[in-house]
């Protein structure tokens, strides 16, 4: 199998739309952010990077994509985690919200970046994150949940892919439901472009009326969510995608009940 074409892929994942979020309905959602120096007058600053979630008090989880190029070069204060806040921008000023520096990454030792397979890494804080009714985990399922209805996908990833004018970054977290989509819908569009769908993934969002639903860029490594009993549960992160006004194509989450063994070794 040849490697993926990056100009086709888009690696930072696809919400489109969606409607403001607040951190009190999603407490583990995270702002990764990473130290940046650019412009005509260069001025230090952090960029969001990617969605994560959280875990437990020291761990979250995120895509393999967000962070494998960081981990053999990263420095203190390098990545950082924003967290208890659904505004990404400005988060020193901000009250009663935790910025934690990043003191490790483990991403997946069988991490494929030419073909996205295994695409999930965990970070661990500098310091234990402090729970409170804005700042809490979200559940890893040991197994497989039967998914029917729609689920939520979160992010601050851009909201609109017609023009460069229209893409930006959108402050405000957003959240948006989106169908799962049969995997062997799923593998026709993916392998007919040579990219093989495994039972690791699942395959969500929709294209309607000439209009993608889904994530995008920014929104990589953020969960998707479904609820049973109340309760949330991680199913995905976000993870690769094909142009979809192109192929119509859903986007590919990585399917975290495959890695519960791999997150509780590493955690422990």
């Amino acid at each position: 199998m040849g490697s993926i074409d990056e100009n086709q892929l888009r690696r930072e994942g696809r919400v489109i739309g969606g409607e403001d979020a607040s951190i009190d309905d999603f407490p583990w959602q995270v702002s990764l952010q990473k130290f940046s120096i650019n412009g005509i007058v260069p001025i230090p600053h952090y960029r969001h990077l990617c969605g994560a979630s959280i875990i437990n008090h020291d761990w979250l989880l995120t895509a393999a994509h967000c962070v494998d190029g960081l981990v053999n070069q990263i420095l203190p204060m390098q990545l950082r985690a924003v967290i208890g806040t659904d505004l990404w921008r400005n988060a020193l000023i901000q009250p009663s919200i935790q910025v934690l520096s990043i003191s490790k990454i483990v991403v997946h030792e069988n991490w494929d970046e030419n073909v996205g397979k295994n695409d999930i890494a965990l970070l661990r804080t500098s310091r234990p994150i402090i729970f409170s009714d804005r700042v809490n985990s979200i559940c890893i399922p040991d197994s497989d949940l039967n998914v029917t209805d729609n689920v939520l996908v979160t992010g601050w990833g851009m909201t609109s892919d017609r023009s460069l004018l229209a893409n930006f970054l959108p402050n405000r977290l957003k959240k948006l439901e989106i169908p799962i989509v049969d995997m062997s819908r799923c593998r026709k569009i993916y392998n007919f472009q040579s990219y093989q769908i495994t039972d690791n993934m699942l395959c969500a969002g929709s294209f309607r009326n000439g209009h993608c639903i889904g994530a995008y860029m920014g929104d990589s490594g953020g969960p998707l969510i479904t609820y049973v009993d109340g309760r949330a549960y991680q199913i995905g992160l976000v993870s690769f995608s094909l142009p979809c006004r192109t192929y119509a194509a859903p986007d590919v989450y990585t399917k975290v009940s495959k890695y519960y063994k791999w997150i509780e070794t590493n955690i422990d």
